[in-house]
This record gives C-alpha cells, sequence and structure tokens, in this order.
C-alpha cells in the first residue's frame, strides 16, 4: 500500500484532485477520505469517494481505512437519496 507521500509520484487522476492540481467539487473531506462529485455522473447525486492514499481497488486498502470509506459512502448516499427527494417534491 501507498502513503500519503507517494502521492507525488503518481498519475492518478484521483491522487491529482488530492494533491490539489485537478479540479473539483467536493461535498465531504476528512483525514482519510474525501468525497467527490463525478463530473461524468448519468444520476443526480452519483459521488465518488476516494482514500487519501494511492490505491487501486480496495484490497490495496488497509481494512480500517477501506471501513471508513464504505461507511462515508453510505451515509453520503443517505444524505444525496434525501435531498434528491426533496428536489423532487
Amino acid at each position: 500500500m501507498l502513503s500519503m507521500g507517494d502521492l507525488g509520484n503518481s498519475d492518478c487522476v484521483f491522487c491529482a484532485i488530492l494533491r490539489g492540481e485537478a479540479e473539483s467539487s467536493v461535498p465531504y473531506a476528512d483525514d482519510r477520505a474525501m468525497v467527490i462529485m463525478d463530473t461524468g455522473a448519468v444520476t443526480p447525486g452519483h459521488l465518488l469517494v476516494i482514500p487519501r492514499i494511492h490505491a487501486v481497488g480496495l484490497e490495496d486498502l488497509d481494512e480500517e481505512t477501506s471501513a471508513h470509506v464504505w461507511r462515508v459512502g453510505h451515509r453520503m448516499g443517505k444524505l444525496c437519496g434525501a435531498l434528491v427527494c426533496a428536489v423532487k417534491a
């Protein structure tokens, strides 16, 4: 697994977002994960939750970080679902 310090050597678009080198809309961020709006979203409220370390897949993350990413995604999904319903009302 790579550490936050390894982001400088990565061509990964998500690492560039974490470094502040790529444009993004960030509705939530903490010390382990960042949530960004998907620029190619096909449904309202489509978000991407990215860990603050470079990883190709969840298997590259330690269990605590992986669980945190899923927890943030779950919470943001509930929030976006409520917001989309409110806008439709």
